[in-house]
């Protein structure tokens, strides 16, 4: 794994565009823990396969799970460790190889760092293939872009109508009239339903945890995730919010 010290991470070979294999390799059948031929990214530079191909000779692609700004989830089988894992494989634009590079810095620090088992996301590896950042993590995390805005609702209220109004077309269907987000009528299953009604409202899940402290807790998570950035309370705000001063 990379150092997850605070310096710049030294650019590698492969952070450039990434040169075809010759024809030799294209002419490759996926048998076993073959790779697959070589093909062309689609127009936006997500990665193109089949299911039942090999992602490098370890994994075997059983299906995808979801697809979002940064790339595309594969549900794959683990050839090593006999066990389903997913991995998100990022396009092959230079913004989100860097974005991703940085994510997995961050991830590693926190594992390196963790001292007690917590929530946070769990890297199990990474590594670079035909020019894509392959990414391993928990198998079940939400990859679809609807149900991810459906948590956020659920968790901390509804959508700003000034923000989905100015959503992009591409985001629009996500959206019903441009008023309100298309859920639960745009979910991908029951299991996606169920799986939003299960999270806790933010203030509920703060009245469980916490005691007298609960309201002051609640009002500062609330101006740290609100959905409109500017509204959003700034770090020197947040230090000085009554939770931090009221300590006794």
């Amino acid at each position: 794994m990379e150092s997850s010290r605070s310096r710049k991470r030294a650019r590698q070979d492969w952070d450039g565009a990434g040169a075809p294999p010759p024809p030799a390799e294209r002419a490759v059948v996926a048998r076993g823990g073959a790779s697959p031929p070589w093909r062309d990214d689609d127009r936006d530079g997500h990665y193109v396969f089949d299911l039942g191909e090999n992602l490098n000779r370890r994994y075997k692609i059983l299906s995808k799970m979801g697809e979002g700004t940064f790339g595309r989830v594969l549900e794959c089988w683990d050839r090593e460790t006999h066990e389903y894992v997913a991995i998100k494989v990022v396009r092959s634009i230079r913004k989100y190889r860097d974005a991703a590079m940085i994510e997995i810095d961050v991830l590693n620090r926190l594992a390196e760092n963790e001292r007690y088992r917590s929530l946070c996301v769990q890297i199990q590896g990474w590594f670079d293939y035909r020019n894509h950042i392959c990414i391993g993590e928990a198998l079940f995390q939400t990859h679809e872009n609807l149900e991810h805005l459906a948590m956020m609702e659920r968790v901390l209220g509804p959508l700003p109508e000034h923000m989905i109004r100015k959503a992009s077309s591409s985001a629009q269907k996500y959206f019903r009239r441009g008023a309100r987000l298309n859920w639960p009528e745009g979910a991908v299953s029951r299991e996606s339903i169920r799986a939003v009604k299960k999270l806790d409202r933010l203030k509920d899940l703060v009245a469980r945890k916490a005691d007298h402290s609960r309201a002051v807790l609640a009002d500062l998570l609330y101006g740290l995730l609100k959905f409109e950035p500017s509204e959003r309370l700034t770090a020197q705000e947040a230090l000085d919010h009554p939770f931090f001063r009221n300590t006794t």
